[in-house]
């Protein structure tokens, strides 16, 4: 195993770049020019690739003669948590765990702030008709929890041109089939692949009943969705566990 040890040293200007491309959930590529040669060497170093522009790690010289090897870094994965209740919260905090990007989005008339919402990024006060300007993309999920029928129901249409990995509709069955029947009655055209996203109730059964409990099952249900796995118990799985 051979491993690179550089200097990461970038100025304000590479920083301000970088904090764009983060926000705008933009892949990011990185070049490292290296050597199999043991010590210390010139020319080494890595860049980022974005926007079609280089930033290099540092202000070294970096010899581009040498061998390169290069890493694609796909955005953090994104949770939209549309509501500010105390399940929200929870399914919040628990999802942080993950390494995820949260946001919250909550009522314009909320008084909630970030400090309500462990391990939350952001919290934004929006209007249904708001939700459609936010960034979701395939490695987006958007849960509905804001335990108000009407205005899951004007979120819900707010997103009709979007296309998230996964759409999790809390409350029973006839709740969803309710809102999906009004869904239907109130909007004139809507992107069809949403509904094939659509889950509802959100989560996979293991029993859940506590807040906590029910965050779990919601998060598992989005990571069986988003790999592609039937959730099953490990016992019973043939193939490797990790692929």
């Amino acid at each position: 195993m051979y491993i690179l040890l550089e200097s990461f040293s970038p100025d304000a200007a590479v920083l301000d770049a970088l904090e764009t491309v983060v926000k705008k959930r933009q892949t990011l590529q990185i070049e490292s020019f290296y050597t199999k040669t043991e010590g210390i060497q010139s020319g080494l170093g890595s860049e980022f690739h974005f926007e079609g522009r280089n930033f290099a790690f540092s202000n070294i010289q970096l010899d581009k003669t040498l061998p390169a090897y290069t890493q694609i870094l796909q955005p953090r994965f994104h949770l939209i948590i549309i509501g500010s209740e105390h399940d929200a919260v929870q399914l919040c905090q628990f999802a942080s765990l993950t390494g995820w990007e949260i946001t919250i989005v909550a009522s314009v008339k909320d008084p909630k702030t970030i400090a309500d919402f462990p391990g939350a990024n952001e919290v934004l006060h929006l209007l249904p008709e708001e939700i459609g300007s936010l960034s979701i993309d395939s490695e987006t999920a958007v849960v509905l929890m804001t335990h108000s029928y009407s205005t899951d129901l004007k979120f819900l249409i707010g997103l009709k041109n979007t296309q998230p990995a996964y759409l999790g509709l809390l409350g029973p069955v006839k709740r969803r089939n309710q809102i999906l029947n009004d869904f239907f009655e109130f909007t004139g055209s809507y992107n069809e692949s949403l509904l094939d996203v659509a889950y509802g109730p959100s989560g996979i059964s293991i029993g859940a009943e506590t807040p906590q409990e029910i965050a779990i099952s919601i998060i598992a249900e989005i990571l069986s969705v988003v790999r592609k796995e039937e959730p099953i118990s490990l016992k019973y799985k043939n193939s490797a566990i990790h692929s």
